[in-house]
């Protein structure tokens, strides 16, 4: 879109056309180089306002051939459409009683002196990019929209009214509208008329139609409508009623009856009530049959049973009235088959085989072996043969379980893993490692020492065995069991002994060493009443930084001193506390 310099003129007129008022906006486009605008197509974006802006009442878009023009442009402005709101008068937007619709929704009520804001915007090269080009304020003129006179008459000669209506007239009514009708020539149909009567011309009356702007516009006549107090007994015949004059909402429900319709009367179904109370279709009046006949209405015998060639259904039901119930549905899908069953019962023993079409038989099975008490009979595919089953553990023998559920298996390969279950609903799954090469582990010889004991790794090859080591006994949960380690009088500790040491007889506390400290472990020492005042510095094997809080410093003798020691990497952080008393 190029940037464009603006107008040698602009006028606006209020014209009046077939199509409703029009707003006529004139103007001239020049480019930066001083030349005219002239293009094949451009398109122009009319908005208008309320004064402020902030409620945008109309928007049309028009485009323009704009080729050999020198610039100059003529809009007519108010033809529509409409995209801004509903509204599609073009005069009601700059109407100030009421309120007006605002584009999104809104509304706004202007005062009575409120002008509008017009504003026009251009786009050459029809990118949807518009310039805006002017900006004009509309002001408040009530008269260019409502004319003092129509056809030099004022407007005591007009009728105002909020809708259309067309309704009858007084005589007097009447009269007004018959001189008002005559004078314009409203309306051809006036000149039938002769002197204004209550009833027109006695036959007809004068209908005026008013719009809701207050315009008269039409003045008809129509029949008149009598009621039945106007009208002598006998006074309407067949000869003065036009022809399908009568409707059927005239007709009083009940006035025609049996002896009123002619038994050759032809009544076609779509006439004809739906029939929903029961009982009302008798078996006598309909054509069904228990009988196969063609194109009859299936009806049971006496017995209950019908006779029919085939039946289509998705779901057949076999019930036999005392709570059994079979069915058999088609298959799924889209296949379609036929089974015909064989013509006689069959012998005992023999099941029912299909010959790969359509027709099934009975067969008797051949080579069936006979088989013990602990056997099944299985086909391996060319010949029948038993196979046993053992609760021992015997070679291709069939597991089964003793008496008590109990079954004896040398080696099971589980693939997903193996699940406990307990009768009481407590279960849990063992699974082979996600990866790596395979291995044998196998459990202790005997029972746990004491509670609280763990398995570890014996220095037997894949053999499990339970340990009472401190250091090696961890709760069910992950939660680790350390018991108090008296440390003494040593220079070094070992927290493989236990994650908390204390002693109530150290005398120094000079370069404590500290072994098996692990990343990410807090660990605990205490001096327990200890009698003498001692400062304690540490030194950890690949620690190079050790951090006090508060700074370190000497204890409080005969009192209790805490240290809680965490190691990350290569730092050591202590937090520490002083002078405990009991």
């Amino acid at each position: 879109m190029m940037k464009l310099l603006f107008f040698a003129f602009v006028t606006m007129t209020l014209t009046f056309a077939n199509a409703g008022e029009l707003l006529t906006y004139e103007g001239q486009i020049i480019k930066p180089d001083s030349n005219p605008l002239e293009a094949g197509s451009v398109n122009f974006r009319i908005k208008i306002y309320n004064q402020a802006k902030t409620c945008l009442l109309w928007q049309e878009i028009q485009n323009l051939n704009m080729n050999n023009s020198g610039g100059d442009f003529r809009l007519e402005i108010g033809g529509g459409p409409n995209t801004a709101t509903p509204v599609t008068q073009f005069r009601n937007i700059f109407q100030n009683a009421g309120s007006l619709q605002c584009n999104g929704g809104s509304t706004y009520s202007p005062p009575v002196n409120e002008q509008r804001t017009l504003s026009i915007e251009f786009d050459d090269d029809l990118d949807t990019t518009y310039v805006i080009l002017d900006e004009v304020p509309v002001s408040f003129a009530p008269y260019a929209f409502h004319a003092t006179t129509v056809g030099g008459y004022t407007s005591s000669y007009l009728f105002r009214t909020d809708a259309p209506f067309a309704s009858n007239f007084p005589l007097a009514g009447v009269t007004e509208m018959y001189n008002f009708a005559s004078k314009t020539n409203l309306d051809g149909s006036i000149s039938a008329l002769g002197a204004p009567t209550a009833f027109g011309d006695g036959n007809n009356i004068p209908v005026v139609t008013v719009n809701e702007y207050g315009r008269v516009t039409k003045v008809a006549t129509v029949p008149a409508s009598l009621s039945a107090s106007n009208l002598a007994s006998g006074s309407v015949t067949n000869a003065k009623l036009a022809t399908n004059s009568v409707t059927s909402d005239k007709i009083q429900d009940g006035t025609i009856v049996d002896a009123d319709i002619s038994a050759a009367a032809a009544i076609a179904d779509t006439k004809l009530a739906t029939i929903s109370s029961s009982g009302k279709v008798s078996n006598s009046a309909t054509t069904a049959t228990s009988a196969n006949t063609n194109s009859a209405i299936v009806a049971r015998d006496g017995s209950g049973h019908i006779s029919v060639s085939r039946i289509n259904m998705s779901e057949g039901r076999f019930d036999n009235g005392a709570g059994g119930l079979i069915s058999i549905f088609s298959p799924m899908g889209a296949s379609t088959y036929s089974l015909n069953l064989p013509p006689n019962m069959g012998a005992t023993g023999q099941f029912l085989q299909t010959d790969g079409t359509n027709q099934v038989n009975w067969v008797t099975l051949v080579g069936l072996p006979t088989c013990t008490s602990n056997q099944i009979a299985y086909f391996d595919g060319s010949i029948w043969q038993c196979k046993s089953w053992s609760i021992a553990s015997a070679a291709n023998a069939l597991v089964a379980r003793d008496g008590s559920g109990n079954a004896e298996l040398n080696q099971v390969n589980v693939i997903t893993g193996v699940q406990y279950a307990h009768g009481s609903g407590g279960s849990a799954v063992l699974r082979g490692a996600s990866t790596g090469t395979n291995y044998t582990v196998r459990l202790p010889g005997s029972a746990p020492v004491a509670t609280g004991d763990a398995l570890v790794h014996s220095t037997t090859s894949g053999q499990l065995a339970w340990s009472s080591a401190t250091n090696q006994r961890m709760k069910v949960g992950g939660q680790l069991i350390t018991t108090q380690t008296d440390f003494g009088a040593s220079a070094a500790l070992d927290f493989d002994a236990g994650n908390t040491q204390y002693s109530n007889t150290l005398t120094s506390c000079s370069n404590l060493i500290l072994n098996n400290m692990m990343d990410g472990t807090t660990y605990t020492i205490i001096l327990d009443n200890l009698s003498v005042s001692v400062t304690c510095t540490f030194s950890i094997g690949g620690v190079s930084n050790i951090l006090y809080s508060p700074s370190n410093r000497s204890t409080v003798a005969n009192s209790t001193s805490i240290y809680r020691l965490t190691k990350i990497g290569a730092r050591v952080f202590v937090e520490w506390t002083t002078g405990i008393i009991e």
